[in-house]
C-alpha cells in the first residue's frame, strides 16, 4: 500500500481491530461499555464526536453501508444492528452536552486521501457521509449538531476552506492518479497533486492536537470541551493515550470497530464499541 497508511482494506482491518480481552491489555484500566461508562453521564459545555471513517464509521452512512452491504451480502442485518447500536451510543455520549459537535478523525484530511480511500474501499467520501451523521443525531436529539469541518488541508486559512472545496467539487485529479504517482519515486517528473495536501501522519498524535487547538480557537479556550475519539485502529488508540490534553479538554478514546462481529461473528454486538477508563 504505497500510498498512505490511512488505506484500509478489509485485510488490514482484521489485523487492527484486536479482540476486545486483548486490546483491553494495553491500558491498566478496563474498557467499558456504554452502560458501564462513567463519562457519558456528566454534563459539558461542548462535547465533540471525533471520527474516524474507514472500519469504524463509514458504515454510518449511506455510502459506507452500501459499500460494505455489495462486499458482505450475507452480513446486511449485522451491519445494521451495528449501525444502529453505533448511533445509540454516540446520541448517548452527547445528549446532555450544551453543544454536540461532529468532526473527522480520520486520516483523511486532504482531498487525496478522501479519493484514493473512497476508490479502494468502496465506501464514498466522508466529508458526504459526515453530513449524514451530523443530520441523524440532530434529529434524534431534537436539538442542533454542528459539523466541524476543519481538515489539516486548511493550513492557515478557515476551518472548513477545504471540505468546502472538496463539496464544491474544485478538485478534479482522479484518485487513480493520485494513487499511481503521490508516493512514487518514478512518477513522471512534471507530476504534481492537483490540490493542497495536508500533512502526513499515521498514529494521529498530531492530528488530535492540531484539532484540540484548533476547537479552541472556534469555540473559545474558556469553554470545558470533551473530546470522545473513536477509531478501529489499537495501535492509534494506544499512541493517543500519551497524548496530554489541554486546561479545560478532556479526552476519551473509544475503540470502535465492526470488523470482528459483522465479518467474522467473533465477538458480540457490545464489544463492538469500547471506552478508554
Amino acid at each position: 500500500q504505497a500510498f498512505t497508511p490511512s488505506v484500509v482494506s478489509c485485510a488490514v482491518a482484521t489485523v487492527t481491530c484486536t479482540v476486545v480481552n486483548a486490546f483491553a491489555e494495553l491500558f491498566h484500566d478496563p474498557m467499558q461499555s456504554l452502560d458501564e461508562s462513567p463519562d457519558c453521564s456528566l454534563a459539558c459545555d461542548i462535547v465533540v464526536l471525533d471520527l474516524d471513517y474507514d472500519g469504524c464509521c463509514d458504515v454510518l452512512g449511506p455510502d459506507g453501508m452500501a459499500g460494505l452491504i455489495e462486499t458482505f451480502p450475507e452480513a446486511q442485518d449485522k451491519l445494521a444492528q451495528y449501525q444502529d447500536h453505533a448511533y445509540a451510543t454516540l446520541q448517548s455520549v452527547v445528549a446532555k452536552a450544551e453543544r454536540a459537535v461532529v468532526m473527522l478523525g480520520s486520516n483523511r484530511q486532504d482531498y487525496g486521501t478522501e479519493a484514493v480511500n473512497a476508490l479502494r474501499n468502496k465506501n464514498g467520501y466522508a466529508t458526504f457521509n459526515m453530513r449524514h451523521i451530523q443530520a441523524r443525531l440532530a434529529d434524534a436529539l431534537g436539538s442542533d449538531v454542528v459539523l466541524f469541518k476543519a481538515l489539516r488541508a486548511d493550513g492557515d486559512h478557515a476551518p472548513g476552506t477545504e471540505w468546502e472545496r472538496i463539496e464544491r467539487g474544485e478538485y478534479t485529479q482522479p484518485a487513480e492518479d493520485i494513487f499511481q504517482n503521490l508516493r512514487n519515486p518514478d512518477r513522471p517528473h512534471d507530476w504534481e497533486p492537483l490540490y493542497t495536501e495536508a500533512p502526513r501522519t499515521d498514529l494521529k498524535e498530531d492530528l488530535l492536537a492540531w484539532q484540540i487547538n484548533k476547537l479552541q480557537e472556534h469555540f473559545g479556550s474558556d469553554k470545558t470541551i470533551h473530546v470522545y475519539f473513536c477509531d478501529d485502529r489499537a495501535d492509534i488508540i494506544e499512541a493517543l493515550a500519551g497524548v496530554e490534553p489541554k486546561p479545560n479538554v478532556k479526552i476519551t478514546l473509544v475503540h470502535m470497530c465492526y470488523w470482528h462481529y459483522v465479518a467474522e461473528g467473533t465477538c458480540d454486538l457490545q464489544d463492538t464499541i469500547r471506552f478508554q477508563t
